[in-house]
């Protein structure tokens, strides 16, 4: 099982409550950079799913060979700080990343930590009994 550390965040902005679903998931919405779309990510009882509107995708817990949280606050991020990734590797793919600061525009980034450490502790949990 995966051990997921949750460091005291310093909240630098507000940020909406993970949505949830009609099946009450936990999701998150995370938008990477200007040139990726929000994705709306989902942790559902056997994987984990995600869309943008355009495509969607779906990782099943026991195709991922690792999870891992840190911690990254010497990464330059236009002003932001305090960020954190999750970064998700399946045994064939590329790596699913996610952050805790969501872009919103050049230079600008919004801090998400109150609906991030909720959906990345219900990730690891769900992958580590999967």
């Amino acid at each position: 099982m995966h051990k997921f550390i949750t460091p005291n965040p310093v909240h630098i902005g507000s940020a909406d409550p993970a949505p949830r679903t009609t099946t009450d998931e936990p999701s998150y919405r995370f938008r990477a950079t200007m040139f990726t779309k929000e994705t709306i990510y989902r942790a559902g009882a056997d994987a984990l799913s995600w869309g943008d509107g355009d495509t969607e995708g779906r990782l099943a817990y026991a195709d991922i060979r690792t999870v891992r949280t840190y911690g990254a606050p010497e990464m330059p991020s236009g002003g932001a700080s305090n960020q954190v990734r999750c970064v998700l590797r399946p045994r064939r793919g590329r790596a699913i990343v996610l952050g805790n600061q969501s872009f919103i525009g050049v230079g600008r980034f919004e801090d998400r930590s109150a609906a991030f450490y909720p959906f990345a502790t219900a990730l690891t949990e769900r992958n580590g009994a999967g």
